[in-house]
C-alpha cells in the first residue's frame, strides 16, 4: 500500500538526491579502494637478466605503497561525502515523514557514533603502545633498556588495553549493525510512497541482508557484493523516482 508523508513535497525530493548522490559517492568509494589494491599483486621479487635494469625492489614498493595510501584517501573522502550526504537524505526524509521515515537518520546516527568510537579506539591504542615502548626504553631493571620484567610488564598492559578496545570495538559494531538495518528499513519504507519507485523495498532489503552476511566469516564477501548491488540500486531508484515526481 502506498501512502503520502505529511512532509513537504521538497523534502521528498531533496532526500531523494541526497541518497543518490550519497550511493554513487559510495559506490565510488569502494571502486576506486578496490583499485588501489591492485598493486599488491605486483609486489613481487624481480627476478631474471633484466631485473638489474629495472627499478630496485625497495624503490618499487614505496612508489605502490605510495601510491596505495594516495588512492585510499581518495576513497576514504569519497566515504566520508557518501555519509555526509546519507546524513542529509535522512533527515529530508524524517522531515517529509518523521512516523515512518524517521529511523532512516537514527541509523545512519548511529554509524556515525560507531565510527567515532572506532577511530578513538584505534587512536588510544596506539598511543598505549607507543607510551609502553618509550617507558621500556627509559626504565629497566639494572638500568638496561629493555629488560625482562619491563618486556613483561609492557606485554601486560597492552593486553588489558587491547581487551578495553576490543570491547568498545564490539560495541561500535554492534551500533553499526543496528544503524545499518535502520537505515535498510527507511529504504525499504520509501517504496511505499506514492509515486516513489517501489523497488525501494528490493533495495533495503538486500542491504539489510548484505550487512548480516558481512559478519559471517566465509560468506562476507557476498555481503559485499550485495551491498554493492543494492547501491547500485539505491542510485537508480532514486534517478527514477525524481523523474516520476516530474523533478529534474
Amino acid at each position: 500500500m502506498a501512502f503520502y508523508g505529511g512532509g513537504e513535497f521538497d523534502s521528498l525530493t531533496s532526500g531523494l538526491r541526497d541518497l543518490r548522490s550519497g550511493s554513487l559517492f559510495e559506490i565510488l568509494s569502494i571502486v576506486i579502494l578496490l583499485i588501489a589494491f591492485i598493486p599488491l599483486f605486483t609486489m613481487v621479487p624481480l627476478a631474471g637478466p633484466m631485473a638489474p635494469r629495472m627499478m630496485p625492489l625497495a624503490g618499487l614498493m614505496i612508489t605502490q605503497i605510495f601510491f596505495i595510501l594516495g588512492i585510499a584517501l581518495i576513497a576514504v573522502i569519497l566515504a566520508i561525502l557518501s555519509f555526509y550526504k546519507f546524513y542529509k537524505a535522512a533527515s529530508h526524509f524524517k522531515e517529509y515523514d518523521p512516523s515512518r521515515l524517521g529511523i532512516g537518520k537514527t541509523g545512519v546516527l548511529l554509524i556515525i557514533i560507531a565510527i567515532i568510537l572506532i577511530i578513538v579506539a584505534g587512536a588510544v591504542l596506539a598511543g598505549s603502545v607507543a607510551t609502553s615502548f618509550s617507558s621500556s626504553l627509559i626504565t629497566g631493571p639494572s638500568h638496561t633498556p629493555m629488560g625482562p620484567a619491563n618486556i613483561g610488564g609492557m606485554g601486560m598492559g597492552l593486553i588489558g588495553a587491547a581487551i578495553s578496545l576490543l570491547l568498545i570495538v564490539i560495541i561500535a559494531g554492534i551500533l553499526a549493525l543496528i544503524g545499518s538495518i535502520f537505515f535498510g528499513i527507511m529504504v525499504m519504507r520509501l517504496g511505499e510512497i506514492e509515486n516513489v519507485e517501489p523497488g525501494f523495498k528490493t533495495a533495503g532489503i538486500i542491504y539489510i541482508i548484505s550487512v548480516v552476511l558481512s559478519l559471517i566469516p566465509y560468506i562476507a564477501i557476498v555481503g559485499f557484493i550485495l551491498s554493492i548491488i543494492s547501491l547500485v540500486m539505491m542510485y537508480s531508484y532514486s534517478g527514477k523516482s525524481l523523474e516520476k515526481l516530474g523533478v529534474p
